[in-house]
């Protein structure tokens, strides 16, 4: 079965083209969202951000089509979004990015990914996970300040 081993949000990103590898910038655990914007009306509101999965298969799937999306769990409920993607691989390591992020849920979230064979009904989470703190803000989409306490000492 699929496994997504790393899921994470940043700020940006670039790919070293000698190596192949993603460079995260500015990870990201808490936003501040503008007051009074509503989070189930349609279309979703899109942070500035982009969503890093990363996924190891076995090789008898590869060459399978699957699907995966994201998913919002909160204390209230788990909330799914709308958009699944496709993935298929004929290598044991798949990366995906994702440019922007959908803000389905506010408070206390944690981003984690469901997946399927395509054709299938039944999701399947992962236990990979991203914890965030998604708060009301008066200004536009924003991640705070840092905390002066954790800032380094001259």
């Amino acid at each position: 079965m699929p496994n997504c081993y790393l899921l994470a949000l940043s700020r940006g990103s670039a790919l070293d083209r000698y190596t192949n590898n993603w460079t995260l910038f500015s990870l990201t655990e808490m936003l501040r969202v503008e007051s009074g914007q509503s989070f189930q009306t349609k279309p979703t509101p899109l942070a500035p951000f982009e969503i890093h999965a990363y996924w190891y298969l076995s090789p008898e799937e590869f060459g399978t089509e699957f699907e995966w999306r994201l998913m919002f769990v909160t204390p209230e409920g788990d909330v799914p979004a709308e958009e699944v993607f496709p993935m298929k691989s004929d290598n044991k390591r798949y990366r995906i990015r994702i440019m922007g992020f959908p803000i389905l849920a506010t408070g206390q979230v944690s981003l984690q990914v469901e997946w399927r064979e395509k054709g299938s009904q039944k999701w399947n989470r992962c236990s990979a996970f991203w914890p965030m703190d998604i708060d009301y803000a008066s200004s536009s989409i924003n991640t705070p300040p840092p905390d002066s306490n954790s800032l380094p000492k001259k």
